[in-house]
Order: structure tokens, then C-alpha cells, then sequence
């Protein structure tokens, strides 16, 4: 048996796993967040923010490319050494936390306005914490099926934010750029941020069934051991 055998997602498992993360909060944040900085320019700021967001994952899928079976922590510390590649992974670690616990917080301010405004906000994290937990301690492939489970249950938003669309008018959209460019650039920070979610492909595409294995994964695998 492989020894990341219980760890392994699909290929459909791997794009829901990426796609759950980036979408995320910012369907329900991002919208007010455009309105209030860039006004109707603000889809111009969404396809920056696309573009980006794009940039960045097709350079990510290029460098898991030659390195099909190892992840972030064992290409950095191959390419950068032992020592400067483990200050590096604990960069990576706490950017992680960082945005693990921003999200937390994130979710639980909303169901504090929407849902249990009286609640005190320890008990909402607490009862946010604990689903959590029993979904991340579990192996990968139970959290690429939560992730797919997560899709499948959210594909009626859509249908429901195009009903708000019957009163709408693309008149409404003029004059473009009205503002500037610069409004529009700094706005598109935020789209940005609301994007973020692609770079767990760096640990994901390791135990995607579908990756092949190269020559040069093998290398560093050997390397990463010594």
C-alpha cells in the first residue's frame, strides 16, 4: 500500500477543494466591498482580481508540474536547503494560521449579525470550531468529499442572486471609469484577497490521482529524505 494511500482525492475532489476555498466568504462580503469602493467600476476591480488570481495558480501548476509527488515544504527545501528552506515552510505555516483564523473570525462575525445576534462571540467560534474539527482531523479524502458535498449543496445561489437581476439594467454600468483607473487598481486588492485559496494546490496535487510521476520528483523525494 501507498503511504499516502488514504489521502488520496479525485481529480473532480481536487478542483472542488480549491474551488470551495476561493469562493468562500467573499460571494457574500466582496459584492458590498466593490459597491463602496469602486462603485459600478467594481467589475472591472473583479477581472483584475481574476486575472491575478489566474497568473498566480497557472505559475503554481507549472512548478507541481515537475514535481508531481512532493509539496510545497519538500520543493522549498530542496531548491533553498535545509535551514533557509525551513524558515520559508514556517512562513508558509503561519500565513496558513493566519488565514485560517481570518476566516474563523470572519464566518463568525457574520453569523453574529445574520443568524445569533445575541450570542457572545466566544460561543459562536466555539460552535464553529467544533464541525471544524472533526472534518480537519480526519485524512484528506474526507475533506475533499466535505468540499464536494459543500459544491453540490451550493450550486442553487447562483439561480437565486439571478433573480435579483430582473430589475437590472447594464445602462446603469455607464459612464465606465468614471473615477479613474486608480480607484478601480486599489479596489481590485480586495478582489484579490477574496480569490486567495489557490495556492493549496502546492499540498493538494500530491495526492490527486490523476498527477504523473516524473523523474524529477523522484529526485527531490530522494533528496528531501537525506
Amino acid at each position: 500500500m501507498r503511504k499516502y494511500a488514504f489521502n488520496e482525492i479525485t481529480l473532480l475532489q481536487y478542483i472542488f477543494f480549491i474551488h470551495v476555498l476561493q469562493v468562500g466568504l467573499g460571494v457574500l462580503t466582496m459584492p458590498r466591498e466593490l459597491a463602496e469602493s469602486a462603485g459600478t467600476d467594481g467589475w472591472i476591480s473583479i477581472l483584475i482580481g481574476w486575472a491575478i488570481a489566474n497568473a498566480a495558480s497557472l505559475i503554481i501548476i507549472q512548478v507541481m508540474k515537475r514535481h508531481p509527488e512532493a509539496t510545497i515544504i519538500e520543493i522549498v527545501t530542496f531548491y533553498f536547503g535545509r535551514w533557509i528552506g525551513g524558515g520559508i515552510n514556517v512562513l508558509i505555516a503561519l500565513y496558513f494560521a493566519f488565514a485560517g483564523i481570518t476566516i474563523l473570525f470572519a464566518a463568525a462575525s457574520l453569523l453574529k449579525v445574520w443568524v445569533l445576534s445575541r450570542t457572545p462571540n466566544y460561543i459562536v467560534i466555539m460552535l464553529l470550531m467544533i464541525p471544524t474539527y472533526l472534518i480537519l482531523h480526519n485524512n484528506l479524502r474526507v475533506l475533499g468529499r466535505y468540499n464536494e458535498l459543500v459544491f453540490y449543496l451550493s450550486l442553487w445561489m447562483p439561480f437565486f442572486l439571478a433573480m435579483t437581476l430582473r430589475e437590472s439594467h447594464l445602462i446603469h454600468l455607464l459612464p465606465v471609469l468614471k473615477d479613474g483607473w486608480m480607484k478601480v487598481l486599489l479596489t481590485a486588492k480586495s478582489t484579490v484577497l477574496s480569490f486567495l485559496g489557490f495556492e493549496t494546490a502546492f499540498f493538494c496535487t500530491r495526492f490527486c490521482k490523476r498527477n504523473k510521476r516524473l523523474p524529477s520528483a523522484s529526485l527531490l523525494r530522494i533528496h528531501y529524505r537525506c
